[in-house]
């Protein structure tokens, strides 16, 4: 396993750094990536040429990659009525192309390295409270939880699926939030679902908690019945692979669920799984009330009728054109290898061909990079729509933070509050009065990075150091006067003793 895949970096990636000559990961890169993978927000200084910009770009790519390649698993159950009438147990039928279940059907298996597959069992449940047990068979990445019929398989990462993921991340409707701890091979992850129904259907919840290794995590999912629609009402245990296998034996017991009422999904029945008519009556009843989906976007829409047309996920912000030139050429080295459909990028800065802008993004597309003045000035004439970005990201941050706070401030107040995104702040110095000052206003909880420190030396001062023999080389000791007196231990009180001695001898 090399480096960076230790880091979780797919191997198409890993391929295009070969040909880059980036064999190993540079300090910054090995604090970086994994955090910004995980889904949080992060702040970072490191000094010029420690490998930053690598260090937001390539898991950006990644991450844009895999949400953009989402429909590569299949995004509406291919549920079978005949298997759902055996014993719960993981569907053939109902899973992503890449994954394999085995025989007995208690495990299922991913190796692809580029994108997420998702399983679902053959039974869901919806009412009650109700539990299953994962277990955790290699160092692969995984999500598990629970999931409508009509879920993306790539749990988590659409409103219909809940995911609790190995990176210590829960997952709903594409946002990342951290839960829980980490977990790999050899752990166990009990998904527990309760159904609290009342008679006004809008206060209907259901609720969603994990146990790790039967230790409780707590509430990681505490939603309206009435958000996943009346033909999402049951959900079904699930999981989402990436080069990982998992076992999913509904025969496994958790005591700590059974002991806080839950039951296991193997005594589910087909009656469990299919809500009363009064249940579906009211649902029926509250979405005729309403005019539509009421989470549903201008970018939503073309989403669903497979427009080519979408907002950028990412967003790019660099304070001088050769540093945007440079983000946008790692970009597209890092874009090599990976499998069609391929990320689509622009570069954003002043001298550029406006039609050619312009025509780009109408198209579609995936990352935008460029200078803050020229993405402000298509932002403000709705050219470039804001819509749909996961990460905001501001290199050099140090200098928007002191000079451009008003332009920061307007591109990130366009981004819709809905959207759960990741603000990256890379700068000279995290301790300024400005970028705390910035930090608060864009970011929530980040992670700090500091390889400079509070009292770091300037990028323009550089170190020597000289090793030196004290007791046979007192050269230096020559130019002192006598009278300078130093506060030394007392080994090297010896050592300038001695010589001070023989510079005495010396002038004799």
């Amino acid at each position: 396993m090399s480096a960076f895949e230790e880091l979780g970096v797919m191997q198409e990636i890993i391929s295009a750094l070969d040909d880059m000559e980036w064999h190993l990961p540079t300090p910054v890169q090995t604090e970086a990536i994994p955090l910004i993978l995980g889904g949080g927000d992060v702040s970072v200084a490191a000094a010029t040429g420690s490998g930053k910009t690598g260090a937001f770009c390539l898991p950006i790519v990644q991450v844009v990659y895999e949400t953009r390649n989402t429909n590569l698993s299949k995004p509406v159950s291919s549920y079978s009525k005949e298997e759902g009438k055996g014993p719960v147990r993981l569907s053939t039928i109902d899973r992503g192309r890449q994954v394999a279940v085995n025989a007995d059907r208690t495990i299922a298996q991913c190796r692809h390295h580029a994108i997420w597959e998702g399983v679902r069992a053959t039974r869901g449940v919806c009412s009650g409270k109700w539990y299953y047990v994962a277990y955790m068979k290699d160092e692969g990445i995984c999500r598990v939880g629970w999931s409508s019929r009509n879920a993306q398989l790539n749990l988590g990462t659409d409103f219909r699926g809940f995911g609790y993921g190995g990176t210590g991340m829960k997952s709903h409707g594409a946002k990342f939030d951290p839960y829980g701890e980490k977990y790999s091979i050899g752990d166990t992850i009990c998904c527990m679902v309760e159904f609290i129904e009342h008679a006004n259907i809008n206060q209907a919840i259901v609720e969603i908690s994990f146990l790790k290794n039967e230790e409780e995590l707590g509430t990681a999912f505490s939603v309206p019945w009435t958000s996943l629609g009346v033909e999402n009402l049951s959900l079904f245990p699930a999981a989402a692979l990436k080069n990982a296998e998992i076992e999913i034996n509904f025969l496994m017991e958790s005591k700590n669920a059974e002991s806080m009422g839950f039951r296991p999904m193997r005594e589910a029945t087909e009656a469990d799984c299919k809500p009363s008519e009064d249940m579906r009556n009211l649902f029926t009843a509250r979405e005729a009330d309403e005019d539509g989906d009421v989470d549903m976007t201008p970018a939503k829409a073309r989403e669903k009728k497979g427009e080519k047309g979408k907002a950028p996920l990412a967003l790019i912000l660099e304070p001088a054109r050769e540093l945007a030139a440079q983000v946008n050429e790692e970009l597209t080295k890092f874009n090599k290898y990976l499998p069609p459909p391929s990320l689509r990028q622009l570069l954003l800065i002043g001298g550029g061909n406006p039609k050619a802008q312009k025509a780009s993004l109408k198209s579609g597309l995936d990352i935008v990079a460029g200078t803050l003045g020229s993405i402000v000035r298509l932002v403000k004439t709705g050219v470039l729509s804001l819509d749909a970005i996961r990460f905001f990201v501001l290199d050099e941050a140090d200098t928007f933070a002191e000079d451009n706070m008003r332009d920061i401030m307007f591109l990130y107040q366009k981004i819709p509050s809905r959207n759960r995104v990741q603000t990256l702040l890379f700068s000279a110095t995290l301790h300024s009065p400005e970028i705390k000052g910035l930090a608060e206003k864009i970011q929530s909880f980040p992670t700090w990075i500091d390889l400079k420190g509070k009292q770091s030396v300037p990028d323009q001062l550089h170190h020597t150091m000289v090793r030196l023999d004290a007791d046979a080389d007192i050269s230096l000791l020559e130019t002192v006067p006598d009278y300078l007196e130093w506060p030394l231990d007392q080994v090297h009180q010896e050592v300038l003793s001695k010589g001070k001695k023989r510079k005495k001898k010396s002038r004799c």
